[in-house]
This record gives structure tokens, C-alpha cells and sequence, in this order.
């Protein structure tokens, strides 16, 4: 296959095409294909090295892949050991896994933060319109103690398209938060709080916060080892009762992938176009379940061209008709990563 040089890195063509196709789904907001989706397995299995040895050793020829169904996806727990690379370029970031000290975290080495802004606003924008009609404040202390966050990358783009003097970043003075908050209510702009599940809660405690009807409070995460984790519903409950709000919101996420999700409330998460959710049986992690089984969450995201766009996670949900979906938490026998809450069985 002809390759194209481009920096240091020899990026084949089919890697180009596949890189085209993903900035007209971005600017259109439109899904790919099932041809555009194996036109993308196909150059992966060639030139993934990690990938094709994962297809291999499962027996798999990617010539006799011949529908999205078919399509094996990598287990998440391989971007702890691997340098998961389509081809070698050089990385414009490395984001780093929310690992305990126990843990060795996951690595996504990613070679454009231009592309992944324009990818990251185009999503907000669709669910919640103009960054400039927000201010935006974050409560991240577990993602900004330490480098390397792809959260923090895209809170970072979405408060440069914002362009608010007031929007800022806050690790543990609750008090000076709220008196941010506080000031931002003077502005003609809606606020969105956007925070992780143990920060939110102690924060929420302090009952020195009301929310305005049409402001937000965005939830991304869960204790990240500060405590026992919770059950989803039960933490946005006491979330809506500190900060004196109808529903919390959810931000789904990866350190592996390149593509989030929102819950506008109740926890019911929808996709961007470009990223497909695939259901799994628990005990055969080949056999796909009907829409509305809970399972293990497989994801197609067509914005990791450069990485693997077919990832097995850990993760349980289930998903609804239209393609929305729903996380109940991280299976037992699973690492917890801190990226998602408890899962409890019914």
C-alpha cells in the first residue's frame, strides 16, 4: 500500500482517507457507514500492530470480516502495556488512565488536539449549544493533580471557545468556588459545573450553592479511591439535593478514546454520530446481545483513526433503540479505574 510522509511519521493512504472521512462527519455531524467502518477495521488490522496481534491470536482473518457485527474489539486493559498506534507518528499529547498507585494506567497517544478540540466542541455544541453562552467551572482535583488528563484537554478547548474571564479551574476551596459561581450569576451567560462525583458531593455538602434553573451541574466520574463508590442514581440524588437543582448531568468518557458522551439528565447517554455502542453477552464476549440486555460495553469510535477504534471496555449498560445508551457501572472481577460508579445488579 503507497504511504504518505507527513513530519517524521509515514502515514499510509488508507490511514488519509479514513482521517478525510472523520473531518466530514465532525463538520457534517453525520455517522460513517457500515463501508466507511470497514474500510477503518481493514487499515487497522494492517497497520496496528497491537490490534493485528489481538486478531491473530483470536484466529480472526480481517479478509473474512465482512459486516460491522463481525468486527472484534480490543480490550481496553491492553493500552496499559501497548503503545496502541495505527502508524508511528509523534504524539502531540499522551493522556494517562485515573490508575490507583496500585495500577499501571492507560496510555492514548494522540497526535492532533486541534482535530480532538474541533471533534470535542462540535459535540458540547449540538447538546447545549454555543460555548459563548457559557461559563464554564471545574471541580477536577483527581484529573489535575496529575498530567496528562484527556478531560482536562477537553475542558481546556471548551473554555477557550467560552473565552470567559470567569471560567476557571478549582481543586479544593469550595468557599472560593462558590463565590466564583456567585459572580458568574451576574453575567448574561448560563453556568455549567462540571466535576468529579467525590469533589461534587463534598462540595454539595457544603450547602453554599443554589443553582439557577437554567444552569448545570455535569457529573464525569466517581470517587477515584476517595471512598466507596456509589450507586449513579443515588449520588445524583444527593447531588440534586445540595445543589438544590431537578437533574445532574453526565459526562461518559475514556482516556482510550477520542469521543465523549452526554446525559442532558436521568442518565441516559447519547452518542455523537461517529461513535457507535455495541452491547456484549457477560460470559461470551463474542455474542452480541439485543438492545436493552444489560452486558459489557464494546465502543466503535471513528475519531480514534490514529489509535484503535474498536475497543471492549469494562463497562455494563445497556442500550436503548435510537442508540442511545446507559452505564451501570464496571464489572466485579474489573479494575476499577475511578471513570464510572458502581454497578447494582436488579
Amino acid at each position: 500500500m503507497p504511504e504518505t510522509k507527513t513530519g517524521t511519521a509515514q502515514i499510509p493512504t488508507d490511514a488519509l482517507a479514513c482521517i478525510r472521512r472523520l473531518d466530514q462527519l465532525i463538520q457534517n455531524y453525520e455517522a460513517p457507514t457500515s463501508i466507511d467502518i470497514l474500510e477503518l477495521f481493514r487499515f487497522q488490522a494492517q497497520f496496528n500492530p497491537v490490534y493485528s496481534a489481538y486478531l491473530s491470536a483470536l484466529g480472526r482473518n480481517p479478509q473474512e470480516v465482512l459486516t460491522v457485527d463481525e468486527i472484534p474489539c480490543l480490550p481496553v486493559t491492553l493500552f496499559r502495556n501497548h503503545r496502541v498506534k495505527s502508524w508511528p507518528y509523534k504524539s502531540a499529547a499522551v493522556w494517562s488512565s485515573s490508575a490507583t498507585t496500585t495500577q499501571i494506567p492507560s496510555r492514548h497517544y494522540v497526535p492532533s488536539l486541534s482535530r480532538f478540540h474541533r471533534a470535542s466542541r462540535r459535540i458540547f455544541e449540538f447538546h447545549y449549544g454555543p460555548c459563548t453562552d457559557w461559563i464554564f467551572i471545574a471541580l477536577l482535583p483527581s484529573y489535575l493533580e496529575r498530567r496528562n488528563s484527556g478531560l482536562v484537554t477537553m475542558v481546556d478547548g471548551l473554555m477557550s471557545a467560552s473565552g470567559h474571564p470567569l471560567n476557571g479551574y478549582f481543586m479544593y476551596d469550595h468557599l472560593s468556588l462558590a463565590e466564583r459561581y456567585r459572580n458568574a450569576c451576574n453575567s448574561d451567560r448560563k453556568v455549567m459545573l462540571i466535576g468529579v462525583g467525590f469533589a461534587l458531593l463534598d462540595l454539595a455538602a457544603l450547602n453554599c450553592m443554589a443553582m439557577r434553573p437554567q444552569d448545570v451541574v455535569m457529573e464525569t466520574g466517581g470517587m477515584k479511591g476517595r471512598g466507596p463508590e456509589w450507586v449513579r442514581e443515588a449520588l445524583h440524588d444527593r447531588l440534586c439535593t445540595g445543589f438544590k437543582t431537578d437533574c445532574i448531568h453526565t459526562e461518559y468518557g475514556m482516556t482510550e478514546l477520542s469521543s465523549s458522551s452526554y446525559a442532558t439528565g436521568y442518565g441516559r447517554l447519547t452518542p455523537p454520530p461517529w461513535l457507535m455502542i455495541r452491547i456484549q453477552d457477560l460470559h461470551d464476549p463474542l455474542q452480541r446481545l439485543d438492545k436493552g440486555k444489560t452486558g459489557t460495553i464494546d465502543i466503535i469510535d471513528f475519531a480514534n483513526v490514529h489509535s484503535c477504534s474498536f475497543i471492549k471496555t469494562d463497562d455494563l449498560g445497556w442500550t436503548e433503540l435510537n442508540g442511545d445508551f446507559y452505564v451501570m457501572g464496571r464489572r466485579d472481577e474489573s479494575e476499577w479505574r475511578g471513570c464510572n460508579l458502581l454497578y447494582q445488579p436488579n
